[in-house]
C-alpha cells in the first residue's frame, strides 16, 4: 500500500479517494494453505461472490486489475466468473489492453495491470522497479486528481461567492438602516 500511496500522492490523490478491492477478499495464503480442497473452493466462491456484490453496489466505470494470480494452482478459483472477468496479466499490461466486461448489466472497462508484489517482494524480470505499473496508474488516475482538484476550486469559489453575497446583504441592510436613521 505504501508504494501505491506514493504513486497516488504524485497525482494529488490519497487512498481515501481511490477504491482498492481485493478480488478474492477476506482470504490470504495462510487461510488457503490449511484448507481441504472442498473447503477452499467453497470459501473462494463465497469471497468472489462478495466481490461481485461490492461491484454491483459501487458500479465502477473503470477497474485497474492487478490480480494476476486468479489461476494460480495454489489458489484455484479461476472458474468463478469474477475471477475470469477481472484477472489480468503482465502481457496484457505490456500491451496496454483494456477489456470490457459486464456485471449485472453494468459495463466496466478492465485495465490490465499486475500486482505490485511482483517487483516489491522479489525482482521481476519484466518490470523490476514497477515503472510500467507506475506509468499506467498515473495515466489512469491523473484525470481523477484534476477533477477532484477542480471540484475543490469550484467549492472554494462558491464559498467565496456566498461570503460576498452575505457581505452585500449585510452592507445593504446597514446602508438602508443608516439612510433611514439619518432622515
Amino acid at each position: 500500500m505504501v508504494w501505491i500511496q506514493g504513486v497516488l500522492r504524485e497525482i494529488g490523490l490519497t487512498l481515501a479517494e481511490v477504491i482498492i478491492l481485493d478480488i478474492c477478499t477476506l482470504l490470504d495464503d495462510c487461510h488457503i494453505r490449511g484448507m481441504y480442497e472442498n473447503e477452499k473452493d467453497r470459501a473462494m466462491y463465497e469471497a468472489y461472490n462478495v466481490t461481485r456484490e461490492m461491484l454491483q453496489m459501487i458500479k465502477p466505470k473503470i477497474i485497474v486489475s492487478c490480480q494476476c494470480s486468479t489461476f494460480n494452482i495454489k489458489w484455484g478459483g479461476g472458474t468463478h466468473e469474477i475471477a475470469r472477468k477481472l484477472c489480468s496479466s503482465m502481457r496484457g499490461a505490456e500491451n496496454g489492453e483494456v477489456n470490457e466486461t459486464y456485471i449485472e448489466g453494468h459495463k466496466i472497462h478492465v485495465v490490465q495491470a499486475y500486482h505490485p508484489g511482483g517487483f516489491l517482494n522479489h525482482s521481476s524480470r519484466e518490470d523490476p522497479n514497477g515503472e510500467r505499473l507506475r506509468r499506467l496508474l498515473l495515466r489512469v488516475y491523473r484525470p481523477c486528481g484534476w477533477e477532484l482538484k477542480w471540484k475543490e476550486v469550484e467549492a472554494k469559489v462558491a464559498s467565496m461567492n456566498n461570503f460576498i453575497n452575505e457581505l452585500g446583504d449585510m452592507y445593504g441592510f446597514a446602508h438602508g438602516y443608516l439612510r433611514w436613521v439619518s432622515d
